[in-house]
């Protein structure tokens, strides 16, 4: 009887260990989002050591780098007339 005792009260622990793990689990994923959604929402921010600035469609129209590079990007966006 004792062993059946002592086989139920592990297995009760362990389920709260997992419960506990779980809670912490989903605590640090959102801080994480919360952190990534801080951290994108700045004018500019790196990501994996790649840096990323953020533009108006004003400014991306005007930026002469894009305008080389995504010129068919503009123009797409442009025909939707939004």
């Amino acid at each position: 009887m004792e062993d059946l005792i002592d086989g139920i009260l592990w297995h009760k622990k362990k389920e709260r260990q997992k419960s506990l793990a779980a809670h912490v689990n989903i605590l640090l994923i959102t801080k994480h989002i919360a952190f990534l959604v801080k951290k994108f929402n700045q004018k500019e921010f790196e990501c994996f050591d790649i840096k990323y600035k953020w533009f108006s469609f004003e400014e991306f129209q005007k930026d002469e780098r894009i305008q080389k590079v995504n010129s068919d990007i503009i123009q797409f966006v442009k025909s939707f007339d939004v």
